[in-house]
């Protein structure tokens, strides 16, 4: 069986899928893990191969847009995400093709998380099985466990489940425009926040 993992992202990104690619290549699954274009000796020296997704991620970062996203957010999670945003819209854009391209003969996608719409459209595309990856807990429920930033630690609490929805909301916000514009390409209705809620929800995961 052959597995696709997407880690598009910055090296904090990438390296936790490394040693789970060597689990699964030692548990018999062929894998090929897909990054960025500055990744590519590094995930060789490591005996995959790898697959360009087209973006130069350091390149990115330093682009105007990647430099207003990293320097300019912290104060603000407005700004972070609006920031967020317009770097996603800046590089994501053809991002969806590439992914369509090299998942032509694969047998599963595992994408992690800003690669996630695209990945659950090229899985509708295709007909691919989909698997979404996080290293950190994002699930909307009362447990404090599941939330990445949990409003009372260690505590279970009924608004958390809110609070979850709400992040899962921005995360959608941020990449819906490309993703929407590469659905829209191919035939697919516009993916709208109750689309990305049930494909999150009930997609199989992996933690990290």
């Amino acid at each position: 069986m052959k597995l696709l993992l997407l880690a598009f992202g910055s090296r904090g990104d990438v390296q936790p899928l490394l040693p789970l690619s060597d689990g699964l290549r030692e548990a018999g699954y062929e894998v090929l893990l897909a990054a960025g274009t500055d990744f590519k000796s590094w995930i060789e020296s490591r005996g995959f191969p790898h697959i360009d997704i087209g973006i130069d991620i350091q390149a990115a970062v330093n682009s105007n847009s990647g430099k207003e996203w990293v320097e300019n957010s912290s104060s603000s999670p407005m700004q972070e995400a609006q920031n967020m945003k317009r770097f996603f819209d800046e590089y994501t854009m053809d991002m969806g093709d590439e992914i369509l391209r090299i998942s032509q003969d694969v047998d599963v996608i595992i994408s992690n998380l800003p690669t996630f719409g695209m990945a659950h459209t090229v899985a509708i595309l295709l007909g691919k099985k989909h698997i979404r990856i996080m290293l950190a807990p994002m699930t909307p429920t009362t447990h404090a466990d599941a939330m990445l930033e949990p409003m009372l630690p260690r505590r279970d609490f009924f608004l958390h489940r809110y609070y979850g929805y709400i992040g899962l909301y921005f995360m959608h916000w941020i990449g819906k425009d490309s993703t929407n514009a590469f659905r829209q390409k191919h035939g697919l209705r516009p993916w709208r926040f109750g689309d990305f809620a049930r494909a999150w929800n009930q997609m199989p995961v992996l933690y990290g």
